[in-house]
C-alpha cells in the first residue's frame, strides 16, 4: 500500500478532514489488511506454529518495515485497533476474521491463539475478559504499537494510537493496572508535547482541525483520569478541551413545567451551550453526513411527567452543536457525578448536560452514550425506572444493527465517549434486572457471559449457596490452572486455603487473592498477618485505595505506625479527597511524635468532612499542642456550630457538656491570662480577645449552669481586663454551688462553693472601687463630660451579702468546719472595713 503522509495520518485521529467516501474507505479495515497481507508473512527460520505470538509479530514489523516502511505498519495497526472496537464496542460484526490472514499453521489452532492473546494481555496480576470478541485484533495491535514503538517512532500519530491501545487494554482487565497507569500518564506527557511540535499542524491552515484534534486528545487524557478515578485532574483536561473548540456553555436556571398537570412554572435547571465555527475560507466545516441518524429513544409514557422540561422564558438553548462540543459536555456531566455524592441533587444537575446533547443527534455512538447516561439517572427513580431498562436493553440491541448507522460512524469518535464493550452493558443490564428483583433473567445474562463472579452473586442473592460452589468447582475442573476461580471457590466457601491455591497457581502475580486473605485477617482480628497480605497484593498491583486504606486501618490496630503511614499516604495520593484516610494518617502522625504533620493531614481531613465534629476536636488538641491559636480558636466555634445545631437539639438537651471541651478552653485561657507566644508567623492572643468573647457569649448562652465555663469565662474578662463581666461570671459561678441541690448532703461540693463565695468577695474587693472605661454623658446644658463610673459602687454591701447568704445556707451541715469559718472571717473584715 502506498505510504500515507502525516496530514492523512493525522486524518486517521479524527475524520473531520473527509468526505463519505473517505469515512467508508478508512472504515473497510478488510481493504487495508488485504493491501498489507503480507505484513502477516515474514520468513521464520524456523516452524511457525511453534513459534510464540510475541516473536511472530516482531517478526512481522521488523521485515515490514525493512521491505516497505512504517507508514504501512502503522495502517494494519490502526486498521487491527479499530476492527477491534468495531467489534467489541460499536457494532457491527465484522466481515472478516483475522485468521484468514494468519499462516495456516497458526490460523488452525484458533482457540491456542485465543488463550494465549489473554494471557499475553494481563498486566500486574489482572485478567482481561476470557471470552473478549476479536482478542487477537487488540493483541496484534499492542504489539505492534506498543512493543514495537521504535520501529514507528518516525510516524507522527503513531504515540497517540499507542496511548489509545494501552488504554482500551486497561479497560479490558479486570481493576485498574499500576504498571499501566503509569505508562499511560508518561505517553499521555510525550502525546501532548508532539501535538505542540508537529510541523504539519503547525503548518495547518484550518484552525477547525488543529483545534478539534486537540480537544480530542484533552477529551481522551480526561477520560482516562475519570477512569482511574481522579475526578479533580479530569476536569482539568475537559475544561481545556472546552478552551481548544471555545465551546461556551453555562448551567443556569429558567422558569419551567416537569408535570402534565403544573399550573405554575419553577425554577429548571438548563444548560445553554453553543459551539464555535473555527473552519476558515479555505475549508468548509463539516457534520456527519448521518446527523439525522440516531439510535431509538424510548419514550417516557408516564401518565404524571413530560417527555421533557417545558421551559417558559427561555428562547433558545444555544442551536446546534458540534460533535466534539457534545463530547465535551457528557463528559463535564459523568465529572458532576465523580465530584459529587450519589443524591438526587447530583442527578438533577447531570441531566441538563444530557438533554442538551440529546436535543440533537449529530452522531449515532455520541447520542447512544447519552441515552446510556439518561438510562442510568433514571434507574433510581420509581417513574423512570422502567424506561432506564427498556433503554439499556434497547442500546444493546442495537449495536448489533448495521442498518441504524455505518461502522464509520460508529468509530467516527469512539476515543472522545466513555462507552463500554459489549459485554458490559449486558452485565450492566443484568446488575439493573437484578436491582428490580428479576434475579434470574440477569442469571441467565451473566451465565452466558461466563462472569462467574456476578454468577455466584446471584446464586447467593437466591440462597443457593451450594448450586454457587458446585458452579465453581465445576468451571475448576475444566480450567484447575485458574487463579480466579480459586479465589471464587474461597468466597464461596470462606476458606483461607483455597486463596493460598490461588497465590500458587499464579506464581504470586495474582493479587486479588492476597487482598482477599488480607481482609479475611481483618475481620478476624488478626492484624499483623492483614498487613502482611495487603502488603503483597500491594506490591503488584498499587492502584487499589480501599486495600490501602484497610492495610493502614490494620496496621494502627498492631501499632505499626511506619506501615500506617506508608498507607495511609499512598490512600492519599491515590485519592486526595479521602477524609478518613488524612485523618487516620494525623494519628499516625501524632503517635510518631511528628504533631505538625499530623497537624496538616487533619487540615486535609476537614476539608472532606467539613461537619464532623469529632475531626475538628481533634484539630483543636493539635493546634493548642502547637500553639496555632487562632486555628484552635476557629475549631472551637466549629465544634459549636456543629453540635448546637437545631437539628441536633435532642442530642444537645442530653448532653449540653458536648459543646466544648473545657479542658481545650482552660488551655486557652490560661494561655490569654499569660500571654502566651503563639506559634511563629501567627496572631498573637491580644488580637484574638474579640473572637475569644464572642465565642463564649454564644457558649454560655447555650450551656447555662456550669460552674467551670463560668469560672473560665471571669479569668478570661479578668485578664482583658473587663472587671464588670468578670464580677457577672464570677456570681454565676456563685450562684450554681449556691443553689445546687445536693449542696448541704455532698461535702466536696460545700468546698467548692466556699471556693467560688471567696473568690466573688475578694473580687468585689478588688474590682469594685476600679473605675470602668470612661464614657461620655450629657450635663443638663447639653454638653459632654467625661464621667468615669466605678466598676461596682457597692461593692461592700454585695460582698457581705454574698458571704452571708452562703454561710446562712450552709451553717446546719458545715459549721464548724474550716472553710465555714473562713468565710465567717471574711465577712468580719469586710463588715469592719465598712
Amino acid at each position: 500500500m502506498q505510504s500515507a503522509t502525516s496530514a492523512q495520518e493525522w486524518e486517521w485521529i479524527h475524520q473531520i478532514g473527509g468526505d463519505e467516501s473517505t469515512l467508508n474507505e478508512h472504515a473497510a479495515f478488510k481493504a487495508v489488511l488485504d493491501a498489507n497481507s503480507a505484513f502477516f508473512h515474514p520468513n521464520l527460520a524456523c516452524d511457525v506454529g511453534s513459534v510464540d505470538l510475541v516473536s511472530y509479530v516482531n517478526a512481522c514489523v521488523s521485515e515490514h518495515v525493512t521491505r516497505a516502511n512504517a507508514s504501512s505498519v502503522l495502517q494494519v495497526a490502526v486498521a487491527l485497533l479499530g476492527s477491534f472496537m468495531q467489534t467489541g464496542y460499536t457494532g457491527p460484526t465484522l466481515e472478516f476474521e483475522l485468521k484468514s490472514y494468519l499462516p495456516d499453521a497458526l490460523a488452525n489452532q484458533p482457540d491456542a491463539l485465543n488463550r494465549q492473546a489473554v494471557q499475553l494481555l494481563r498486566q500486574d496480576g489482572e485478567e482481561a475478559y476470557h471470552l473478549t470478541p476479536s482478542v487477537l485484533h487488540l493483541l496484534f495491535a499492542k504489539l505492534i504499537l506498543v512493543d514495537n514503538a521504535s520501529s514507528l517512532a518516525t510516524r507522527p500519530t503513531a504515540a497517540w494510537w499507542k496511548l489509545r491501545t494501552l488504554f482500551i487494554q486497561q479497560r479490558l482487565l479486570d481493576n485498574p493496572s499500576g504498571t499501566l497507569n503509569d505508562a499511560i500518564a508518561a505517553l499521555a506527557t510525550d502525546v501532548e508535547a508532539g501535538l505542540e511540535h508537529d510541523e504539519y499542524l503547525k503548518s495547518e491552515r484550518n484552525g477547525r482541525i488543529v483545534s478539534e484534534l486537540r480537544a480530542r486528545f484533552f477529551v481522551e487524557v480526561g477520560l482516562i483520569h475519570h477512569f482511574y478515578g481522579r475526578p479533580a485532574k479530569a476536569l482539568v483536561e475537559f475544561k481545556r478541551a472546552q478552551e481548544a473548540t471555545q465551546l461556551k456553555y453555562e448551567l443556569t436556571g429558567a422558569l419551567g413545567k416537569r408535570t402534565k398537570f403544573q399550573t405554575f412554572d419553577v425554577t429548571q435547571l438548563v444548560v445553554i451551550a453553543e459551539s464555535r465555527d473555527l473552519s476558515n475560507a479555505l475549508a468548509s466545516p463539516t457534520t456527519d453526513s448521518s446527523a439525522a441518524k440516531a439510535p431509538e429513544g424510548l419514550a417516557l409514557n408516564d401518565d404524571t411527567l413530560l417527555e421533557n422540561i417545558e421551559y417558559t422564558d427561555l428562547e433558545s438553548k444555544g442551536g446546534k452543536l458540534q460533535v466534539i462540543d457534545q463530547c465535551i459536555l457528557l463528559c463535564f456531566c459523568m465529572n458532576v457525578k465523580n465530584a459529587n455524592p450519589a443524591d438526587g441533587l447530583t442527578s438533577e444537575q447531570m441531566k441538563p448536560f444530557i438533554s442538551r446533547v440529546l436535543e440533537n443527534p449529530n452522531n449515532w455512538m455520541v447520542h447512544t452514550m447519552g441515552l446510556l447516561l439518561r438510562s442510568r439517572i433514571e434507574a433510581h427513580k420509581g417513574r423512570t425506572a422502567e424506561r432506564s431498562v427498556l433503554q439499556l436493553q434497547a442500546i444493546v440491541d442495537q449495536l448489533g444493527v448495521e442498518a441504524d448507522a455505518t461502522p464509520a460512524e460508529r468509530l467516527n469518535h469512539i476515543y472522545s465517549i466513555s462507552i463500554p464493550s459489549k459485554w458490559e452493558l449486558e452485565a450492566e443490564l443484568a446488575d439493573r434486572l437484578m436491582s428490580i428483583g428479576v434475579v434470574k433473567s440477569a442469571l441467565d445474562i451473566f451465565l452466558r457471559l461466563e462472569l462467574w463472579d456476578n454468577v455466584v452473586s446471584c446464586y447467593q442473592m437466591l440462597e443457593k449457596n451450594k448450586q454457587a460452589e458446585d458452579l465453581v468447582r465445576k468451571q475448576l475442573e475444566q480450567d484447575p490452572r485458574s487463579p480466579k476461580l480459586h479465589c471464587l471457590l474461597g468466597d464461596v466457601t470462606q476458606e483461607k486455603k483455597y486463596y493460598y491455591d490461588a497465590w500458587e497457581i499464579s506464581e504470586g502475580r495474582y493479587s486479588r487473592a492476597m487482598r482477599s486473605l488480607g481482609a479475611i485477617y481483618f475481620r478476624i482480628g488478626n492484624f499483623a498477618e492483614s498487613v502482611k497480605c495487603y502488603g503483597m497484593a500491594l506490591a503488584i498491583n498499587p492502584l487499589y485505595e480501599n486495600s490501602w486504606f484497610v492495610m493502614g486501618c490494620a496496621a494502627l490496630r498492631c501499632e505499626d505506625w511506619e506501615s500506617a503511614k506508608n498507607a495511609f499516604l499512598q490512600t492519599v495520593l491515590i485519592n486526595s479527597d479521602n477524609g478518613e484516610a488524612w485523618t487516620n494518617l494525623a494519628s499516625v502522625y501524632v503517635k510518631q511524635d511528628k504533631k505538625r504533620d499530623g497537624w496538616r493531614a487533619i487540615r486535609e481531613a476537614l476539608r472532606q468532612h467539613h461537619d464532623n465534629s469529632k475531626i475538628w476536636e481533634n484539630y483543636l488538641f493539635i493546634s493548642l499542642d502547637l500553639k496555632e491559636f487562632s486555628e484552635a480558636i476557629r475549631a472551637m466555634q466549629r465544634v459549636f456550630d456543629i453540635r448546637a445545631n437545631p437539628l441536633r437539639a435532642a442530642e444537645l438537651a442530653k448532653d449540653p457538656s458536648s459543646l466544648v471541651d473545657l479542658g481545650c478552653l482552660e488551655v486557652l485561657v490560661h494561655a490569654v491570662v499569660h500571654d502566651v507566644e503563639p506559634s511563629e508567623g501567627t496572631q498573637r492572643l491580644s488580637a484574638l480577645v474579640p473572637q475569644i468573647s464572642r465565642y463564649l457569649e454564644g457558649l454560655c448562652a447555650k450551656m447555662s449552669g456550669s460552674a467551670r465555663l463560668y469560672t473560665l469565662c471571669a479569668q478570661f474578662y479578668t485578664a482583658c481586663g473587663l472587671y464588670r463581666l468578670a464580677l457577672e461570671y464570677l456570681e454565676k459561678t456563685y450562684r450554681v454551688y449556691l443553689n445546687a441541690p445536693g449542696l448541704n448532703e455532698d461535702p466536696a461540693l460545700f468546698k467548692s462553693g466556699a471556693d467560688a463565695a471567696e473568690r466573688l468577695a475578694e473580687a468585689y474587693r478588688e474590682f469594685g472601687p476600679m473605675d470602668e472605661a470612661p464614657r461620655l454623658e450629657e450635663d443638663g446644658s447639653g454638653a459632654e463630660t467625661v464621667t468615669a463610673v466605678p466598676v461596682c459602687p457597692d461593692w461592700r454591701y454585695q460582698g457581705r451579702m454574698a458571704l452571708r447568704t452562703f454561710i446562712g445556707r450552709t451553717k446546719d451541715c458545715y459549721e464548724g468546719m474550716p472553710e465555714h469559718d473562713h468565710l465567717k472571717e471574711l465577712l468580719v473584715s469586710f463588715s469592719a472595713s465598712a
